[in-house]
């Protein structure tokens, strides 16, 4: 639903790829983290991992991309070493409804060698204002339709089989709006449900505060 209170940029593709749909600037998002491991068990101390994307309005349609590497060889965190890819397009039908869809793909390595290539699909519906929550939202998405990797992580129990990761078809819906608004703050909630693989149930609650546009306070 873009967040207690709407935000969007090119990596919302990763939860919906509607979410872009109304966005008239281009946007840009990187990022990068360096590990440094003590463990001694460990052969290799140093991993990392990055992060970037970029958002292009055009006349017909919003075009969003995105990767991401991640390259950890630490025994204790099973993270594997991957490449991954996103890139969609959105679109306005009217002025409350937006759809989008998007292809993902992926190369792991490290405990063996395995590719990944998906779809994903979304919608989002704006009401507008509905009694006092103003800007009320409801989106929702399939994601991770088909090819994902199969290699076998090493899990906590090895004893019990792996689904594939990302779980396919996970399924998200959601809702959120402003619920307090005025010209210096705005305050929002907003709830989200997710069932990767029909498999569990994913309840995620935020709430948000900006002052000024300028400054925003993000619990959830």
């Amino acid at each position: 639903t873009g967040g207690a209170l709407f935000n969007a940029g090119a990596d919302s593709l990763i939860v919906n790829p509607a979410l872009t749909a109304n966005e008239q600037r281009v946007n840009l998002t990187a990022g990068y983290t360096f590990m440094y491991s003590t463990n001694d068990f460990n052969n290799k101390k140093i991993a990392s991992a990055f992060q970037t994307g970029i958002l292009i309005p055009f006349k017909l349609y919003i075009f969003s991309g995105y990767v991401n590497g991640t390259f950890v060889p630490f025994e204790e965190m099973n993270l594997e070493s991957s490449i991954n890819f996103k890139a969609g397009l959105s679109k306005e039908i009217t002025e409350k409804l937006y759809v989008g869809a998007s292809a993902s793909g992926g190369y792991a390595w490290q405990n063996g060698n395995d590719w990944s290539l998906c779809a994903n699909i979304g919608a989002l519906y704006n009401f507008g204002t509905v009694g006092f929550i103003k800007d009320f939202r409801i989106g929702a998405s399939g994601l991770n339709l088909r090819k994902n990797y199969s290699i076998q992580r090493i899990g906590n129990d090895k004893t019990k089989l792996r689904t594939e990761y990302p779980t396919v078809l996970t399924m998200k819906a959601g809702f959120a709006g402003t619920f307090f608004s005025n010209d210096t703050i705005k305050f929002g909630l907003g709830v989200d449900a997710t069932t990767p693989c029909f498999q569990n149930l994913i309840i995620d609650t935020n709430a948000q505060l900006a002052i000024k546009n300028t400054f925003f306070i993000s619990v959830g």
